[in-house]
């Protein structure tokens, strides 16, 4: 598949651009421990990745006793987000992604279920902010991934068509997302590995960024 007509490039942010989702795992670890449940960090973190809305609330329902249910999940997002803002992890590749990007006179936007506040100030903490032309976030869309909302809007802005974008996911819900808006999408897997499922949704998979970049700037 050749890009003859692309004029945009959407990157998700958390797992994708930034390192976090390593640190949301982390964390829940941490608090997991101290309420002597080791296991989440492992069997509850998997089933939230790329995960908002209510649906993450009826996971927390399933997996967590009503009684500290609150209490934990609080001291959770609490632990990271106060550990991503203090350290803002960047994946490898990011920088350098921005940069071929704008080299190739491309559109540049972000697409993020993450609120506004937290995503300009992560970004604009890890110098991703300048290059960015447009970025829409969780808490200005009705509809959280895997609706196709967030990528329909991006198009609706830039007045572009499907096959004119690509998307860069990290999970699954993103991939999902970008599948049923139609653009094409490059699944570069983070701590989770990919489905078949997603395999056959996604134009390409990559281990990394610097890979995905690879390909492109030579296909």
């Amino acid at each position: 598949m050749h890009f003859n007509d692309l004029k945009l490039i959407i990157f998700d942010v958390d797992g994708t651009l930034l390192d976090s989702e390593r640190i949301w795992k982390e964390t829940l670890g941490i608090v997991g421990r101290t309420y002597h449940m080791p296991y989440l960090e492992e069997q509850l973190f998997a089933r939230l990745v790329g995960v908002s809305g209510q649906e993450e609330e009826r996971i927390y329902k399933e997996v967590l006793d009503p009684s500290i249910r609150d209490v934990f999940v609080s001291e959770w997002r609490q632990l990271a987000n106060r550990t991503i803002d203090e350290t803002v992890p960047v994946k490898v590749g990011s920088h350098d992604f921005f940069q071929w990007v704008k080299k190739q006179g491309l559109q540049l936007g972000v697409a993020t279920s993450t609120h506004r506040q937290e995503t300009e100030y992560r970004l604009k903490k890890a110098n991703l902010w300048e290059p960015i032309d447009y970025v829409l976030c969780g808490n200005e869309i009705e509809h959280k991934k895997p609706h196709p909302e967030i990528y329909q809007k991006m198009l609706e802005h830039f007045h572009l068509e499907p096959d004119q974008a690509l998307v860069i996911e990290d999970s699954s819900i993103g991939v999902e997302a970008a599948y049923r808006a139609n653009i094409p999408v490059i699944h570069v897997a983070d701590l989770i590995e990919p489905t078949t499922q997603d395999k056959e949704r996604a134009w390409m998979t990559c281990k990394n960024l610097k890979e995905a970049l690879v390909y492109l700037d030579t296909d």
